[in-house]
């Protein structure tokens, strides 16, 4: 390996370094894939320590500017908008350079770690990536440096790609840990973050997070018992992701005698029978697998009702709006926000009501039939924002 200083050599032949896959007759499926090879440096501290309960994951959103194809593989930082709020995940910025500024224009991206500024050379960066779980970025140096390290990488791609990035297929002969989202359309990247933000969703349930089943199992059934309907779901979620990865670990027989359960459970979701499927998971589900539930709640139940007296102002509207529910329950005051009547118009921190599936509601349902959990008389105001 020489430099571009040093002296050449005598040589007998010379051929350009992209020549050599054709003179070696390669193909597709005897391109070396031996990974990882490249390794971190021992010498380097990383500036980040990382949740061991959230999913970590690094993002780019920009290359070079002076690159020839950069108006194309390059996006706005607002389109992660779409990813960042997923359950347990955990955002680390490793854009450098100008865009990093872009981190101060947007208001979702405060919820999203700047390591960009602590990175000065592709070993510091490669430091950063070996904590990380997953790495989504455009089509930048940094989506080789992962592959290469064989760390779990998602690539996202514009229309007209490189030519290292073929076409018509997910994946990468160069990277076996790499999956590819390519825009469909020139110039849509909605689109591509919508397969990001389904697929997103079901990898955080296959990565195990060292979540202990039977604690998971006791927040489902707390949180639908105190009428948390948006935190149940998510925790049935993680404790359904759960389950389907240690289905190795559970004798066959309770295998088969979980599934009617868990289907009766989905059942009773899907009519807002959120007692039944507590009542299902706290009786059937913990005796079945012979765990103990930890941290067990004796606190009160609300009762559930579907009085819309204190909510009158959030019916009947055509027009998305934000309304912040400040009610008193036990000793406690407790303050619901919620964007209600347009999920266009999602505000963050906010949770989404709607009654269309195609604006992607964070909870879907008709808003005058939405149980609410509190009586009538502790809801002190329904206000706007």
């Amino acid at each position: 390996m020489l430099t571009k200083e040093d002296r050449l050599p005598p040589f007998d032949f010379y051929a350009p370094l992209l020549s050599l896959p054709g003179i070696l007759n390669t193909t597709l499926k005897t391109i070396p894939v031996n990974i990882p090879y490249l390794l971190i440096a021992d010498h380097i501290v990383s500036p980040i320590v990382t949740q061991s309960k959230a999913l970590n994951i690094g993002i780019v959103w920009a290359g070079r500017p002076t690159h020839k194809n950069d108006k194309n593989r390059s996006i706005n930082l607002s389109f992660f908008s779409a990813i960042t709020n997923i359950h347990d995940t955990q955002f680390y910025s490793l854009q450098v350079g100008d865009q990093r500024a872009d981190l101060n224009q947007e208001a979702f991206a405060s919820q999203i770690i700047d390591v960009g500024k602590h990175l000065g050379d592709y070993a510091e960066t490669a430091t950063v990536i070996n904590q990380l779980d997953l790495i989504i970025t455009v089509d930048t140096s940094v989506a080789h440096l992962a592959g290469a390290m064989g760390k779990p990488v998602w690539v996202l791609l514009p229309f007209a790609p490189d030519w290292r990035w073929l076409l018509e297929r997910d994946d990468s002969p160069w990277y076996p840990t790499m999956r590819l989202f390519r825009q469909q359309e020139r110039g849509n990247w909605t689109t591509v973050f919508n397969e990001v933000n389904q697929a997103l969703e079901v990898y955080r349930m296959t990565i195990s997070r060292d979540l202990d089943l039977s604690e998971v199992l006791s927040s489902t059934i707390n949180a639908l018992k105190a009428g948390n309907i948006s935190e149940g779901n998510e925790k049935l979620t993680d404790l359904l992701g759960l389950l389907d990865s240690t289905t190795g670990e559970i004798p066959e027989e309770k295998i088969l005698a979980l599934k009617p359960l868990l289907n009766e459970s989905l059942n009773r979701l899907k009519n807002r029978d959120y007692l039944g499927v507590a009542d299902i998971l706290e009786k059937d589900v913990t005796s079945l697998l012979d765990l103990h539930l930890s941290d067990p709640t004796n606190e009160p139940v609300p009762q559930l009702n579907t009085s819309k007296t204190a909510f009158k102002p959030l019916i009947n509207t055509d027009k998305g709006f934000n309304a912040v529910i400040k009610c008193k329950e036990s000793k406690e005051r407790l303050q619901m926000k919620l964007n209600l009547g347009c999920g266009h118009n999602k505000v963050n921190g906010y949770l989404n009501v709607d009654m269309s599936s195609e604006c992607q509601p964070d909870l879907e349902c008709d808003l005058e039939i939405l149980p609410w959990v509190w009586a009538d008389n502790s809801v002190d105001a329904v206000t706007l924002p």
